[in-house]
């Protein structure tokens, strides 16, 4: 009776060990079931606890240990547990997970563009007869700036502006200058920890238009017009390099006593023109 009953007892301990060994098993897997999960940009998933949020970073107690993760690079969040930011209190259900969208990736640049040889085209007409011409324009330094704001991690929406300074043709004496204010699309590869990528961009707007009087003559009304350009570049942390093919449109109205191009003899006309000014240009951007 002695002998089983301490086989009996071994055989309990057994069981009940087998059961505390099930036990911290499903305990663990219970915690890592309801883990945190932070989504990185890249793919990157990493799990843990999530124990401080700031508006600049995420604190995660992981299995490698605490481990602050910078919200640049955050894709989402998705948590478990409740969590308090550093500036209100902030809470989930218990066990039903749910996100938290990472902060909107945003990004300012200023320019500084040198634009290469250019065309100036023009289309119109004299006293109703109608005349073409193309001259070349000179180089010519422009200063930018933009801003996008990135919907999703590869594209971004922003808008900008354009200051050209004042440029003349290679043949014809005047100088003339565009202001272009557009809205821009960007492409861009995913951002590496350095912020480097490569990226695309498209610009579309509406450019003002003006010129000396040696340019645009006397009783002159001058317009603006469609703006647009398209380009590619580089960003390296908090430097761009960028090269842009763009074209600004305007317009020229005349009358009285001038010079009539078409047969170069001074005389009362009515001149009408389209002028489109294209060129490429390459800038150095930086950003912030």
């Amino acid at each position: 009776m002695t002998a089983g009953k301490i086989t009996n007892s071994r055989g309990a301990r057994r069981i009940i060990m087998k059961k505390v060994a099930w036990l911290i098993v499903m305990v663990f897997a219970v915690g890592y079931a309801f883990a945190d999960s932070v989504i990185m940009k890249d793919g990157l998933v990493i799990e843990g606890k999530i124990i401080e949020k700031t508006s600049d970073s995420v604190i995660m107690k992981t299995r490698n240990g605490e481990q602050e993760i910078d919200r640049h690079y955050i894709k989402r969040i998705i948590r478990t547990e409740p969590v308090v930011t550093a500036s209100k209190g902030e809470e989930s259900e218990l066990g039903v997970p749910w996100q938290d969208a990472a902060p909107l990736d945003k990004e300012g640049s200023v320019k500084l563009v040198f634009d290469m040889k250019g065309t100036h085209a023009v289309s119109g007409s004299v006293n109703g007869a109608g005349f073409t011409g193309t001259e070349v324009t000179n180089e010519g330094l422009s200063l930018a700036g933009d801003y996008t704001a990135y919907i999703k991690n590869n594209i971004g929406l922003g808008c900008g502006a354009i200051l050209q300074l004042p440029r003349k043709q290679s043949n014809i004496a005047g100088n003339f200058y565009f202001l272009p204010f557009y809205g821009l699309v960007k492409l861009r590869t995913a951002p590496d920890d350095d912020r480097n990528y490569k990226y695309l961009v498209g610009h579309l707007g509406y450019n003002f238009f003006d010129a000396d009087n040696t340019y645009k003559g006397t009783n002159a009304t001058m317009n603006g017009g469609l703006y647009y350009a398209a380009g590619a570049g580089l960003n390296s942390k908090h430097f761009q390099v960028e090269l842009l093919y763009s074209a600004s449109n305007g317009s020229v109205k005349q009358s009285g006593l001038m010079l009539n191009p078409v047969n170069r003899l001074v005389q009362n006309c009515t001149i009408s023109r389209d002028v489109t000014y294209s060129k490429l240009s390459l800038s150095v951007n930086v950003s912030f």
